[in-house]
């Protein structure tokens, strides 16, 4: 778990500077990237953040909902997946 958060980390650092970047001014990254590259590049580092990194929790919450056996781990996997 310890190389799935840095991992995690490593994925999320660029991604936050990407979305608060746009808040800050919309303008920013017009003249570095195109606004459709952007939009896949946070895809792409999103996806594999939550897919990769929280594959644990999303494969534990899966096997509750499959038992029937609602538990923390449906609520974790829950909370990964939003």
């Amino acid at each position: 778990m310890t190389r799935r958060l840095w991992i995690g980390v490593a994925l999320s650092v660029p991604l936050l500077g990407i979305v608060m970047g746009m808040h800050f001014s919309e303008h920013l990254f017009d003249g570095l990237v195109p606004p459709r590259l952007l939009v896949w590049v946070q895809l792409i580092l999103g996806s594999v953040a939550v897919l990769w990194c929280g594959w644990p929790f999303l494969e534990r919450g899966w096997a509750s909902i499959a038992r029937r056996r609602l538990n923390m781990f449906t609520l974790i996997a829950l909370g990964t997946g939003v």
